[in-house]
């Protein structure tokens, strides 16, 4: 499973999905990065895809 981080200009960062598929993970990454104008993902300089371990598949 991952996790997806945001990490933000002033260095804090969030975990803004947790136990997620690969795929999934990777759906929200680009929906982030496509998407930096909106009020919520301003501020995010990187986005980062933490595999956490477990199986991808199960969910």
């Amino acid at each position: 499973m991952n996790n997806v981080i945001l990490h933000y200009q002033d260095g804090r960062t969030f975990i803004c999905a947790e136990g997620v598929t690969l795929a999934r993970a990777e759906e929200i990454k680009s929906y982030i990065e496509s998407n930096k104008d909106d009020f919520s993902y301003r501020d995010v300089v990187a986005v980062e895809i933490k595999h956490t371990g477990g199986n991808d598949e199960t969910n």
